[in-house]
């Protein structure tokens, strides 16, 4: 039996690479207004315009990156999109980026794949509809609400219910790229069988006034949304009186200021931090975290903590020993868990904190609670922060300048 749309459209969700889907749903707009854009309809003839925007973008198939190339297909209510942009790199007295994207337009799903050539076709894992047969699993699915049924902008709030209804314990938001912030905000009832909270690349959903109709979630998992900033955890940490868990991954605009609205939650025991690139310190002698911030935290609930960023500082580790009095874990990036192991010593309290490499569970080792870190940037602020020879200097072509300093070290004894 040939699959129907719905079928068909689920049968590519699952089996089409979707990793990369967020970086079409965040930047739509601009792949599709590049200056060398070409517009086709799927018979090869040129189209004036299409009407396509970020606001009508109702699904998106499949996302690939191949070299300078990004393919994907898209959906809206007027029919499919293939977008295709092509990336070169022009020599010159200057390297410019040059991109040329050719859009096709089909208003029907196989009308659309045919403009794919066979190999790209396998390349993709695409089969046509009547070569397909669904697996058991995929046909138990497709008695409840997936993904592809939030295609219609129109459904979509009566869609969002029961698809929250339907899912047992976990409410998992994966594959749904382009599920506006409004649907989720007009949640009508309370949902207290919902413990766990997956967000995975739904790049419109970064604030979370909603949560207050999920009363007992104890866990959340969020990957792939920049838009979180700092400041919208705050509101998270409100919502969620019961979170135990909390997990970051790859939310490049976060920063180690997370930490303000974390360690004020009185029950949350884990927190996971995954990017490698997390800034921790503003600059050689101040985190992040100014220390009458640090001075004003305390946390007696937090006792797993996973940082792996390269940017994490012996002084920001330091501030974080100081803060969680009940740390029972911290893992780290190998090269800094090296360092910390160089520059600590245990102290004499009883209670020990295990550091462990991120990427090897076998590298790590104990330290007493109260241990000790030395080697802080903080530390270096000092009244030997200038030699004497380099204060000679200073009096040599600034006399006012010297005097500065000099103020400055007598304030400082």
């Amino acid at each position: 039996m040939i699959l129907t749309d719905r079928e068909y459209q689920y049968w590519l969700t699952r089996h089409c690479p979707r990793e990369l889907c967020w970086v079409v749903a965040a930047r739509l707009g601009e792949m599709i207004s590049h200056e060398n854009t070409k517009l086709f309809n799927h018979k090869g003839q040129p189209l004036k315009s299409i009407n396509l925007t970020h606001e009508n973008l109702s699904y998106i198939y499949f996302t690939i990156v191949d070299k300078a190339m990004l393919l994907t297909l898209v959906q809206n209510t007027e029919g499919y999109y293939l977008i295709e942009n092509h990336r070169e790199v022009v020599d010159g007295e200057e390297k410019k980026t040059h991109i040329d994207s050719i859009i096709r337009y089909a208003p029907s799903l196989d009308l659309i794949l045919e403009t794919l050539s066979s190999s790209r076709r396998k390349h993709l894992g695409i089969k046509k509809r009547d070569k397909i047969k669904l697996k058991s699993s995929e046909v138990t699915a497709l008695k409840g609400i997936v993904s592809i049924d939030f295609i219609d902008i129109n459904q979509r709030d009566r869609v969002w219910e029961r698809y929250v209804a339907q899912s047992d314990g976990v409410l998992d938001l994966s594959g749904l790229h382009t599920l506006p912030l409004s649907v989720v905000q007009g949640s009508k009832t309370e949902n207290k069988h919902i413990t766990d909270l997956i967000l995975y690349q739904n790049v419109n959903i970064y604030e979370f006034d909603w949560l207050n109709k999920f009363p007992n979630i104890t866990l959340i998992s969020i990957w792939y949304i920049n838009m979180i900033e700092d400041h919208h955890v705050h509101t998270l940490v409100r919502m969620c009186p019961k979170l135990c868990t909390i997990e970051f991954h790859h939310c490049y605009q976060i920063t180690g200021r997370v930490l303000i609205p974390l360690t004020q939650h009185t029950i949350l025991s884990r927190i996971i931090i995954d990017n490698p690139q997390l800034p921790c310190q503003d600059n050689p002698f101040t985190t992040v975290i100014k220390r009458t911030e640090w001075e004003a935290m305390s946390n007696s609930s937090i006792q797993f903590i996973l940082i792996n960023s390269a940017n994490l500082t012996l002084d920001f580790i330091y501030f974080i020993l100081k803060t969680c009095k009940v740390l029972e874990k911290f893992v780290m990036n190998l090269l800094i868990l090296e360092k910390v192991y160089k520059n600590s010593f245990s102290g004499n309290e009883p209670e020990k904190v295990i550091f462990q490499a991120d990427s090897d569970h076998t590298k790590g080792f104990v330290r007493n609670k109260d241990v000790k870190l030395y080697g802080l940037l903080c530390d270096q602020m000092d009244d030997n922060a200038f030699s004497a020879t380099m204060l000679q200097k200073i009096a040599e072509r600034d006399p006012k300048r010297f005097n500065a300093v000099g103020i400055l070290s007598e304030q400082d004894d």
